[in-house]
């Protein structure tokens, strides 16, 4: 405490001591900031706000054949669909993508093709652009830029690219799945037109139906047998044999035909969704506020540097002092 004390006496008399100095440094530092501040050019300001929305399928959102148990995809998203758009929004993909599409490397005066430049880029954004969420799960797009109609078009970019990189991110996935449903599906035809094409052949052997004409031929050969009629006991009997032979064939193709049958719907269905997964893409994002032109700079914001340097150089010149003091002490 005593030493607190005697730093601030310290303080108070180099103060005293030098105040018109301190005075004129502090008008001198002040005024010539704020003027030098002009050199700087101005920058505007953009913001963009947005929710996310609840991340699913576009299939199991719309065209899914459980009534009742599809997602609402006018629901707003949660804490972790908004943290999803922020992974998205911050990533190098988007950067690189808004650095290309707009050419920002020649209107923030950033070489490309160097060594260095997706270093010098990325410290640029990060001064430039500042996305960030909310406590209400609001994704809020600031964006600087050398011009009003510059920020606003970067800050509304940045949201609407968002669906762009999301898509071309899930695509691949989608495709893959698409393509498996697809040889799954086109299989599944394949093998019912194969099936179909060998029923017919053995409906031509007069393989019609195996239970009935089984049972059909049994009646036909006691009531044969019991009038001794050898003619159509040796007709029935070929006919036997015949549905013999080819009879436990059918029964295969028929039961195989069957669970085709019954997998074709489920199979079709899951082609027809694949196919709107890997061609269509819901918005990722509901836009509350566009961005909107602001006509007034932004930055510099020439008070508050001029504040700052100005307390640099009185700081600076209060430890000149204190420096100097301890020094003539230390010769005393």
């Amino acid at each position: 405490m005593q030493d607190q004390n005697s730093l601030t006496i310290i303080i108070r008399n180099v103060f005293l001591k030098n105040k018109n100095l301190f005075l004129a440094t502090a008008l001198f530092s002040f005024i010539l900031i704020y003027i030098s501040t002009y050199l700087m050019s101005p920058q505007y300001k953009s913001v963009t706000l947005v929710f996310p929305i609840r991340q699913f399928s576009v299939s199991k959102l719309l065209i899914e054949q459980n009534v009742g148990n599809q997602e609402d995809y006018m629901l707003l998203g949660d804490e972790d669909d908004a943290e999803k758009i922020l992974e998205i929004m911050n990533s190098d993909a988007m950067k690189m993508e808004i650095f290309n599409r707009f050419n920002l490397w020649d209107r923030w005066k950033i070489k490309k093709d160097t060594e260095k430049s997706l270093f010098y880029m990325k410290n640029k954004w990060k001064n430039q652009v500042q996305i960030k969420k909310t406590v209400y799960n609001v994704i809020k797009i600031e964006v600087w830029d050398y011009t009003s109609a510059g920020a606003a078009e970067l800050s509304h970019a940045i949201a609407m690219y968002t669906d762009t990189l999301r898509f071309r991110m899930i695509k691949p996935v989608a495709e893959h799945a698409l393509n498996i449903v697809r040889e799954e599906y086109e299989n599944t035809i394949k093998e019912m037109n194969l099936i179909e094409d060998t029923l017919q052949k053995l409906r031509k052997l007069g393989i019609l139906e195996y239970k009935a004409q089984a049972e059909a031929y049994a009646k036909s050969y006691a009531k044969s047998l019991e009038k001794n009629d050898r003619a159509a006991m040796e007709r029935i009997k070929a006919e036997m044999q015949k549905l013999e032979q080819y009879g436990g064939l059918y029964l295969h193709l028929s039961e195989n035909l069957r669970k085709y049958r019954f997998k074709f719907p489920v199979i079709k269905s899951k082609y027809d969704e694949a196919k709107v997964n890997a061609r269509r893409i819901l918005p990722a994002v509901f836009v509350l506020q566009k961005s909107i032109r602001d006509e007034f700079p932004d930055r510099p914001k020439r008070f508050l540097l001029a504040l700052a340097g100005m307390m640099g150089s009185l700081g600076i010149l209060l430890f000149y002092f204190m420096l100097k003091n301890k020094n003539q002490k230390a010769y005393e």
